[in-house]
C-alpha cells in the first residue's frame, strides 16, 4: 500500500522505494553541508588578502612612513638628484634617486627607485607594486634642502601570488 510517503507495502517496487527514500535522506543532510561549504568558499574568495585593490597614490616627506593593506613603506630621502635645473640648458635630463623601505609580515627590504629610468621606476614586494611618480621640488639652480623633498608613489596590491 502506498500512502505517498513510503513504498514498503508494494512488493514490486519496495527495493526501489527504499533506495529512493535513502537517497532523499542523504540529500536532506548532504544539501545543507554542501551549501555551507559553498558559502564558506565564496566568502573566503571574496575576503582574500591577495585580492587586487585600487591603487593608492601617496605624497611623502623624508622619514615618513605609510601603510596600504599589509604593506608599509618608509621614505628615507633623495639620495641623488642630477635633474637638469629649470633655468639651465643641459645635454642630459639627469635623474632623481630615492631610498625606500618596504615591509610586510614576510619581511622588509631596502631599495632605490629612479624617477626617469623606466626599468628602475618601480619595484614589487610580495603582492604589492610600488611606483615612483614624482620628486619635488624641481631644481632651479640653487641646492635643495634634503628635508624639503617630497615624493609621490603609487602603491597597489595587484600582483598575483606565485602558484606552487
Amino acid at each position: 500500500m502506498t500512502d505517498g510517503r513510503c513504498f514498503t507495502g508494494c512488493p514490486a517496487i519496495s527495493g526501489l522505494g527504499k533506495q529512493f527514500a535513502l537517497s532523499r535522506v542523504r540529500m536532506r543532510y548532504l544539501s545543507p553541508i554542501m551549501f555551507a561549504a559553498f558559502v564558506a568558499a565564496s566568502v573566503a574568495a571574496c575576503s582574500s588578502p591577495t585580492a587586487p585593490t585600487d591603487p593608492t597614490v601617496v605624497t611623502m616627506a623624508p622619514g615618513q612612513s605609510t601603510s596600504v593593506g599589509a604593506l608599509s613603506v618608509k621614505f628615507f630621502g633623495v639620495t641623488l638628484d642630477t635633474r637638469c635645473p629649470a633655468n639651465a640648458l643641459c645635454i642630459q635630463a639627469g635623474d632623481a634617486y630615492v631610498a625606500l623601505e618596504a615591509s610586510t609580515l614576510l619581511g622588509a627590504r631596502d631599495f632605490e627607485l629612479q624617477l626617469l629610468n623606466p626599468t628602475k621606476k618601480s619595484t614589487t614586494h610580495g603582492s604589492y607594486s610600488i611606483e615612483l611618480q614624482e620628486v619635488s621640488p624641481y631644481p632651479f639652480g640653487t641646492p635643495i634642502n634634503p628635508a624639503d623633498y617630497r615624493i609621490k608613489i603609487r602603491i597597489a596590491n595587484d600582483i598575483e601570488p606565485a602558484r606552487q
